[in-house]
């Protein structure tokens, strides 16, 4: 497909709104409330357990959660579960608001997953994809999308509001060579439809 500026636009405009929408519906909000409350549990039962592994303070920042735990160093180890759990990881690139520096204590940690396996996200009410993307035992409010590189190349040509955030805003945890790869295929994006006389890095900020 060949899109025009105002059809970029207009895409990434309507799926801004959508997310406004559903960040501050009241589903969203208990969502968050118990999430916390489950966070805090299970921090309490099994965080202090958890070995951080080699610490990476001051190569990014990504701020604390709301138990005072440097997120970048979390990240490190949410790395390691993930490869121990058989994950083929391509990149792990951090989104929203850790990555912008907007964030609070209490934010998520939005997250992108690029993996050679792609996990099934059939099975029952997927449970065994959501185990393998949780963050159990570090309860850190890692929340992730994993997707294959040709599945993100698909979101971004369609200007999917999560692709373009990691391709602009997003910190780059782990990468085996694809997020350059990826980041050189949107650059030819950018000069096909002439993406830079565009406000799309002002809209995403936002988002």
């Amino acid at each position: 497909m060949v899109w025009s500026q105002d059809a970029i636009l207009a895409r990434v405009e309507n799926q801004f709104q959508e997310r406004v929408q559903m960040k501050y519906s009241w589903r969203k909000k208990v969502k968050g409330t118990f999430l916390r409350i489950y966070r805090t549990l299970c921090y309490k039962v099994f965080g202090q357990q958890v070995d951080y592994g080699e610490s990476r303070r001051g190569s990014i920042d990504l701020g604390v959660d709301r138990f005072g735990r440097n997120v970048a160093e979390g990240m490190q180890a949410y790395v390691g579960l993930l490869k121990n759990r058989g994950i083929h990881i391509h990149s792990v690139v951090v989104l929203g608001s850790r990555a912008k520096g907007r964030w609070t204590p209490d934010s998520d940690v939005d997250v992108t997953v690029i993996a050679g396996n792609v996990l099934d996200k059939d099975g029952f009410l997927g449970i065994r994809r959501w185990f393998l993307l949780s963050d159990k035992p570090l309860f850190m409010g890692i929340e992730s999308y994993c997707c294959s590189k040709e599945e993100f190349l698909r979101l971004l040509s369609n200007f999917d509001l999560m692709s373009l955030d990691a391709i602009y805003y997003g910190k780059v945890i782990y990468d085996d060579g694809s997020w350059v790869e990826l980041k050189k295929r949107f650059e030819e994006m950018e000069r096909k439809y002439d993406l830079k006389k565009l406000p799309l890095k002002e809209m995403l900020y936002l988002a």
